[in-house]
């Protein structure tokens, strides 16, 4: 969107990671120019493998571990393997867990993926049986499910048994779309923040301090965050999505811009005397500043480099009266039109 006082704004969400190559064009009465520049999406990591394997004893095996995220994340396998098997990491997003169990026995695990967008972990279990499974050698089995009983009487002798659904495959959270937020200082706000995931995760803010003037509440895959921003700045969160599938951690940033506007509308200075009068010129980001007048030669109201509007007089003014000056402001969080009144008084009888 071109604001049209030489600002814009590229906003959206994007599903899909990807690099789109784009040309930013400026034009204006003194000639055009042009920008390269290249949009890039990322995302963190998610692990799309099953969460459980089960194999027999002295059966090797070769488990792959998968997840999807750019970059490819770094895999790291937590807890203590049991003796014969070992974790490779492939540096690819992927890798292996392989080897040959002698004894039976559950193996309580934890993978963890890391790129430069966050941490995934994801809870798994290795069971290995006294019986291998059918046809031997490696496998790369689904996650488990305990078979459905078979039809037949039912307790008491009545009727039969309905087998129950079987359970739901789970699959570690993650946090899609865009990782920020903007909202303005005095204009009412609310954002949802969603987390994906099989069980539905808890999402929690594990560092950061909300803006003053907002709130937050949650609920299954969503921290709702409502109310009227009282100050301007940038926050930075740190936000926890978890549930039996695994936690991921993400970072999260909340921009509240604020309208531009002047903090005085009036000044009054004195013919014939030099003087400087600073007007602050307030908003976030820093407003752009166009001013219109018409006024005497040895009254000028300019900008300094932080764009306020300064009032000087000089020596050789002798003019008097109010004299208006139109002061229009923008900035992304919206724009106002003010009017600065300068009054000149005459200069007392013993300085002229």
């Amino acid at each position: 969107t071109d604001h049209g006082d030489g600002t814009g704004v590229l906003s959206g969400t994007v599903a899909m990671p990807g690099t789109w190559p784009l040309t930013f064009s400026a034009t204006n009465a003194f000639g055009t120019t042009t920008q390269a520049f290249t949009l890039a999406v990322t995302n963190g990591p998610v692990f799309t493998s099953p969460s459980q394997l089960e194999v027999g004893t002295n059966a090797a095996f070769n488990f792959a571990v998968t997840t999807t995220g750019q970059p490819p994340a770094a895999l790291s396998v937590i807890g203590t393997l049991p003796s014969g098997v070992s974790f490779t990491d492939h540096g690819d997003g992927t890798g292996v867990l392989s080897g040959t169990v002698a004894m039976p026995g559950t193996w309580p695990l934890t993978f963890s993926a890391t790129n430069a967008f966050g941490t995934t972990t994801q809870a798994f279990t290795l069971a290995v049986t006294s019986t291998a499974p059918p046809g031997g050698g490696s496998v790369t089995p689904p996650p488990l499910i305990s078979p459905a009983p078979p039809l037949g009487p039912a307790p008491g002798g009545g009727g039969t048994t309905t087998p129950g659904p079987a359970p739901q495959a789970q699959q570690s959270p993650w946090f899609p779309g865009a990782h920020q937020a903007r909202g303005i200082v005095g204009k009412r706000f609310t954002v949802k923040v969603v987390a994906r995931g099989t069980p539905a995760p808890a999402i929690s803010v594990l560092k950061g301090r909300l803006p003053r003037g907002l709130s937050r509440t949650t609920a299954p895959g969503a921290l709702i965050l409502r109310g009227t921003p009282r100050s301007a700045g940038i926050v930075t969160l740190t936000l926890n999505a978890t549930s039996a599938a695994g936690s991921v951690h993400q970072s999260y940033k909340l921009v509240i811009d604020q309208r531009p506007r002047l903090m005085r509308n009036s000044v009054v200075v004195v013919a014939g005397k030099p003087a400087r009068t600073t007007i602050k010129v307030a908003g976030t980001p820093r407003p752009r500043v166009i001013i219109t007048a018409k006024l005497p030669a040895g009254l000028r109201v300019g900008l300094d480099r932080q764009r306020n509007l300064v009032v000087t007089v000089r020596a050789n003014e002798r003019a008097t009266g109010r004299f208006a000056v139109a002061v229009k402001t923008s900035n992304r969080a919206g724009r106002s039109t003010a009017h600065l009144v300068v009054t000149v008084k005459p200069a007392p009888a013993a300085q002229r």
